[in-house]
């Protein structure tokens, strides 16, 4: 068995909950920097039209000042949901939502990510677990072939031993 992947799988499981804490302050700066760059936004767009969720906690996390700084201090949308988070898809569906959450995902993005990652995550431990019984059957077989070649030429051995007394030359000393 590789020491690494045993490693990898015990500092997986007992970091999970860092792991999603990390996630959590992820997401959480995802929303306060909304707009602010191209790329945050496009990521947290994929998120939650992928994810089918709205917001780290909820869809209200979008009229406050505390979770999305950016979004609702900066560009003025108190009330409006990114359209990312309506269900029904189209341009400006959030406008005005944010409040009421009419249309948009109920799930909140943590829990989503979280549920996403786990289910991977238990995906990933299951083929490690099988990686690692496909090792040990290798192991096994290899060691019982080495047995039985072992075994094997060591018979082959005493036959050639035998047959060259049966037939050695009498006349040599």
């Amino acid at each position: 068995v590789d020491p690494i992947e045993l490693v990898a799988g015990i500092l997986a499981f007992i970091y999970s909950d860092e792991a999603g804490e990390f996630a959590r302050e992820g997401m959480q700066k995802g929303l306060r920097d909304y707009g602010l760059s191209a790329s945050l936004t496009e990521g947290v767009d994929w998120v939650q039209t992928h994810l089918k969720c709205c917001g780290v906690d909820d869809h209200l996390d979008w009229t406050k000042t505390s979770v999305a700084y950016y979004w609702v201090a900066m560009l003025g949308n108190r009330n409006d949901a990114p359209d990312s988070c309506c269900v029904d898809f189209r341009s400006g569906c959030g406008e005005g939502r944010a409040t009421s959450g009419f249309n948009l995902y109920e799930q909140d993005c943590y829990r989503a990510l979280y549920d996403a990652v786990l289910d991977r995550g238990m995906i990933m431990g299951l083929l490690g677990v099988g990686v690692v019984v496909v090792e040990l059957v290798t192991m096994l077989l290899a060691w019982k072939i080495r047995e039985v070649t072992n075994e094997e030429v060591k018979k082959e051995k005493k036959r050639q031993e035998r047959k060259s007394k049966r037939y050695a030359n009498p006349y040599e000393t």
